[in-house]
C-alpha cells in the first residue's frame, strides 16, 4: 500500500512543492487533496514565460474532478524569487476560490513559491516564510478531533 503524505499545512504544500520554485519559466502547479488530507496527486497545469502565465479555472477544475478530489491546493513559482504577490496574482486566486465554491471543491490554499521562501494566502498576513516557520505562523489545513481522522479546513 502506497503512503501518501499528509499536506496539512501551508508549510507542508510548500515543502513538496520546492522543486518549482528554481524553475526559469512561471508554472501552475495543482495538489489534488483527499478527504484525510492526502495528496492524491500533483499536476503541472500550466507554463508560461519568465513573468507570465495563463491560468484558466476551467483546466484546474477539471484535473480536480476527473481525480475526484475533496479539495486543492495551487502552486504558482515567481522565477524572480520575489513572492510578493500581484493584483493578478490576487485575482487569479479570487476566481479559482469562487469557482471552488461553486463546483464543490474548495481551493485550500493558493501558493506562490521562491527559492528560499513561499507566501500563502491562507496566511493572508503577507509575510515571507523562512523554511523554519515560527510556531503559530504556519497555517493549519485539517483539523483533527480526538479518535477521528484529519479533516480538510476550508480557510476561504
Amino acid at each position: 500500500m502506497e503512503i501518501k503524505p499528509i499536506i496539512d499545512s501551508s508549510q507542508a504544500a510548500w515543502k513538496v512543492s520546492q522543486g518549482i520554485a528554481k524553475r526559469k519559466q512561471e508554472e501552475f502547479h495543482l495538489l489534488l487533496i483527499d478527504a484525510k488530507c492526502q495528496l492524491m496527486a500533483r499536476r503541472k497545469i500550466f507554463k508560461g514565460t519568465l513573468n507570465y502565465t495563463v491560468c484558466h479555472p476551467r483546466d484546474i477544475f477539471r484535473e480536480a474532478i476527473q481525480a475526484n478530489a475533496f479539495g486543492i491546493i495551487i502552486i504558482h513559482n515567481h522565477p524572480s524569487g520575489d513572492v510578493t504577490p500581484s493584483k493578478e496574482d490576487r485575482r487569479i486566486a479570487n476566481n479559482l476560490i469562487q469557482t471552488g465554491k461553486v463546483v464543490g471543491i474548495p481551493v485550500i490554499d493558493f501558493l506562490i513559491v521562491g527559492k528560499h521562501l513561499y507566501w500563502s494566502l491562507g496566511e493572508e498576513d503577507d509575510t515571507k516564510n523562512q523554511e523554519t516557520v515560527p510556531s503559530g505562523s504556519n497555517v493549519p489545513y485539517c483539523q483533527t478531533e480526538p479518535g477521528t481522522e484529519s479533516q480538510p479546513v476550508h480557510l476561504f
